[in-house]
Parts: C-alpha cells; structure tokens; sequence
C-alpha cells in the first residue's frame, strides 16, 4: 500500500464516522424533539379545555388587515395563541370597533395675503344609536365648517353638527339617512362603579391611524382638570396610551362597555406620556341626551344678578358679614323666587377715583349653600350650573342681621 493511500483511507473512514454519527443524532434528537412537542400540545389542548371559555365571535367582525394574531397550527384552535386575558382585549376590540368611527374637519380662514385656506383636523367619535347620532368631543369639531365621518368598513359621509357643549367638552354628530346595524352601536357602562386599576382600553384614531387599540388601568378617579377652555370636576385618569387623534373616542372596560370619553392628555411633548383622561359616560349620557333632543344643555339658573362681597366693599355699606352674594334682582319665576330669596329695594351710589356705582345695598346676601361658605359668585354660579334640574339645594341668607335658611328648586 502506498503513503498516498493511507491519509485517503483515514480520510474516508473519518466522513463516514462523522456522517453515522449524525444519522443517529438526528433520529435520538428528532425523537425527543416531537416527544417534548407532544408533550407541549397536549398540555395546552388541557389548559384549553380547564381554562374559562372566552368566546370571541369572528362573524361580528372582519379585520380590514392582520388585526389578530390567529394561529394555524393543524388542529388547533385558533385561540391557542391568546391567554385568556388577551383573548379578552381581542373580543372588545371585535365588538366595539364598529362603533369607533374616524371624524374629520375643515375649517377655512383667511392668511396674511387674506387667500382662503383650509385646516384640517381630525378625532374619534363613537355610534350611540342606529339612527346616525355619534358622540365626540366638542374641541375636534369646534369652529369646522365641515366635518366628516369615516366608518369602519370605509365608508365616508357628511356629518351634521347636532351641537355642542363647551363646559363638558362634548359635541353630537348625525349622520342623515343611513341606518346603523345594532351591532355597530355601543354599549354604554356605568362609570359610578369603577375601580382604580382595573383594565381600561382606548380605541380611536391617533394620528389618523384607524381603530387602533390600547390598553392599560385606570389610574385614578374623580380627578379634578382645567384646561385653557374648560375645567372638569371628576375625570377619569387612565395609563392606556392617548394621542392627538384619540380624542372623542371611547374607553372601554373589560365587558366591552363604554366607562368614558377619551378628552385630554398631559404631556410636554405632544405624545402619550402614559397620563390621559376620559370624561365619565355617566356625565355624558345626560349632556348626549339633551343635546339631541333640544340641541343645547339644560343647565339650572342661579334665577337673580348680584355681586361678590368684598371687605372693603362690606365695610362702605355696613353690611352684617364680609363676604358673600349681595342680590340685587330676582327673576320673577325663577327658582330663587320660588324660595323667597329678596332682591334690594335702597339704591345707593360709591364713588372711586374713576367712576361711580349704583346698586341696591339691602337684598339678601347669601353666605352658604347646603352647608358650604359662599365667597364668589362666579363659583356659586358654576357650581349650581353643574347640578340637576329640579334639584334642592338649602340657601343660607344674611337679612336685616338675621341667619336664614331657604329651600331652593332649581330650575333653567
């Protein structure tokens, strides 16, 4: 035998070592590797059947693209991908994004070379019955002169303004002559019974970006909130991500209810900073309500003009107290009347450096109301404003030194 041949025979015997010992790999390897997959399956196949049934309902809804994951697997179901807390998330956002729906808005004004020019704007509302009416926020459609509503499946249609609320922040849309089905109609929920940290999920459309889905807790509630235009008493706080373009959408609960109206975010860059707020659907219903029926809100009246009483103020018209709200008129009919709250009758004249004041110096001066110190009127006046129709409060009086307490209906 030669050298040549030797290395050639050691070479090959190496190969075929090499490629015998793989064959075996492969198959002891392989056949663990099914093994454990079989194992795998049929441990998931007994979390499905043990695990509470989620059933989402696929003919509600048809993805306009890959909006869920699904899952293939030959013979599985299609949920084996989801957790039961996904496949929650996954069955709101079926059955409620019909009911989101993109607005829209153009509003033309005049440049520096006095040219009309249009701004566009857009929001989030939702359907809220099958005859056309959607909720929105009223700083999406504010000063638009138009406004339109694209619907889930793309369909595109001229809005009416129904009206719109400044103090709530709050505007109803119509659309004529199209009938909604009921499933795209949401389902309202009650926002006096939620829980902080309980799940909260956004669907709107930030930054035009259609039916996109958020989801987080909410945070906190009954939060106090001013903005340049308004200020709300008891929002809901809520880390679910919120962006230009969710505005007027709605926030959802697990059950797949409406518990607020996605409105405002704090952030010092335009983007989520995980800090929203939704105005709760319990405020909203009555606001909807009356703006459809009468177009505006029907809000109580304080029912008589007066002024803030000041120390100074007090103190040149020797007046009983140093605070309060001096009436000066009654409005006949109105509920103040009906209580027997008295205007003044003795007008008298002050002078300042500038000008002078004539006013009645012996009406009522109201110092509390149900209980709670009256120092503005502006304050009294906002608070009755967000009352109920029809509601008694107690009015405290100062008159002719007396402390008196009146009974008040209040009344538009």
């Amino acid at each position: 035998m030669s050298r040549i041949s030797i290395p050639i025979i050691v070479l090959i015997s190496a190969v075929i070592g090499a490629a015998v010992g793989a064959l075996l790999a492969y198959n002891v390897l392989g056949s663990n590797l099914n093994s454990e997959i079989e194992t795998r399956l049929a441990s998931y196949a007994a979390q499905t059947v043990n695990a509470p049934a989620i059933e989402v309902n696929p003919a509600t809804f048809t993805p306009a693209g890959d909006n869920i994951r699904t899952g293939e697997a030959p013979g599985i179901n299609g949920s084996f991908l989801l957790d039961p807390e996904e496949a929650a998330v996954t069955n709101v956002f079926q059955t409620l994004s019909p009911s989101v729906v993109h607005v829209s808005t153009i509003q033309y004004y005049r440049n520096f070379f006095f040219q009309v020019v249009p701004q566009e704007g857009l929001g989030s509302g939702f359907i809220i019955s099958e005859d056309g009416y959607i909720l929105t926020n009223n700083h999406v459609v504010a000063g638009a002169q138009e406004i339109t509503v694209r619907l889930w499946n793309g369909d595109e249609y001229t809005a009416d303004l129904v009206g719109t609320d400044q103090m709530t922040d709050m505007a109803v849309l119509h659309i004529n002559d199209l009938d909604i089905p009921p499933e795209w109609v949401a389902s309202m929920g009650d926002s006096d019974s939620l829980q902080v940290g309980q799940r909260a999920i956004a669907i709107g459309n930030p930054f035009g970006l259609d039916s996109t889905v958020t989801v987080g807790v909410i945070s906190a509630l009954n939060r106090p909130l001013t903005t340049s235009e308004t200020s709300f008493e008891n929002m809901i706080q809520t880390d679910a991500s919120i962006n230009p373009g969710n505005s007027g959408g709605p926030l959802i609960d697990s059950a797949g209810k409406v518990i607020g109206i996605n409105t405002v975010i704090f952030s010092q860059s335009g983007g989520s900073h995980g800090i929203g707020f939704a105005i709760p659907i319990n405020a909203a219903k009555g606001v909807a309500d009356d703006l459809i029926q009468y177009g505006r809100i029907r809000r109580p009246s304080l029912g008589f003009n007066g002024f803030t009483v000041y120390p100074n103020l007090a103190e040149a018209l020797g007046l009983d107290v140093g605070y309060g709200v001096l009436i000066q008129e009654v409005t006949s009919g109105s509920g103040a009347d009906e209580a027997g709250l008295l205007g003044g009758s003795n007008l008298v004249t002050l002078h300042d450096r500038f000008r002078q004041y004539r006013f009645y110096d012996d009406g009522d001066i109201i110092i509390e109301m149900d209980g709670e110190k009256v120092t503005e009127i502006t304050l009294l006046s906002e608070k009755i404003r967000r009352m109920e129709l029809d509601e008694e409060v107690t009015i405290t009086v100062m008159r002719d030194g007396d402390r008196v307490d009146l009974t008040m209906t209040l009344t538009e």
